[in-house]
């Protein structure tokens, strides 16, 4: 049972004293126990749905910036996870591929991963780039959508000729909700 005056049904993702099961609140504030089994089909099709992507790029405060206006734009249909270290997006995406865990959709990739981090392993984003597709051919598992995020055009055609499929001008925030809207479909 539910103690509503604890609040527990109205915010998602707590856990019920009692029982110790998952729930959150549907829209009529009635709370879903996550672990029943009629539950648990329809919320791993809502996280099937759900698209993630990665920031990688060492300037947290402009990533900061970046994910606010992907939370807004995706609506709660896109992830985002930010990497302000190559090695520690290279890392995971190992770990996920060896474990045959699903991958991000997207990554987006900045070039220079050395201005706000001292002697990262991974000094750019062809590095990253480079390291990623090792993986994915060693674990035989499909490369995200890599996408080339500079500011500078000359960093955008190292990105594109080590394999990002597409850009996103850096600072370009008009760009970058429409393109946020676009991939979430």
């Amino acid at each position: 049972m539910i103690n509503n005056n604890e609040g527990l049904a109205k915010l998602s993702g707590n856990i019920d004293s009692e029982t110790g099961n998952l729930i959150e609140s549907n829209s009529d504030d009635i709370p879903v126990d996550k672990t029943s089994p009629e539950n648990s089909i329809q919320l791993e099709a809502e996280q099937q749905k759900r698209k993630e992507g990665w920031l990688v790029d060492d300037n947290k405060n402009l990533a900061d910036s970046i994910l606010r206006v992907a939370k807004m734009s995706a609506g709660g249909s896109l992830d985002f996870s930010y990497f302000q270290e190559g090695e520690q997006a290279v890392t995971e995406f190992e770990q996920r591929a060896g474990a045959k865990r699903q991958l991000p959709d997207l990554i987006l990739m900045d070039y220079r991963l050395d201005e706000q981090v001292q002697n990262p392993k991974f000094k750019t984003g062809v590095e990253v780039i480079t390291e990623l597709k090792r993986l994915a051919e060693q674990y035989q598992v499909t490369l995200p959508e890599i996408i080339a995020f500079s500011s500078e055009q000359s960093y955008t055609e190292k990105l594109m000729n080590t394999g990002a499929s597409s850009t996103l001008k850096k600072g370009d925030a008009r760009a970058m909700m429409e393109f946020i809207n676009n991939f979430k479909q």
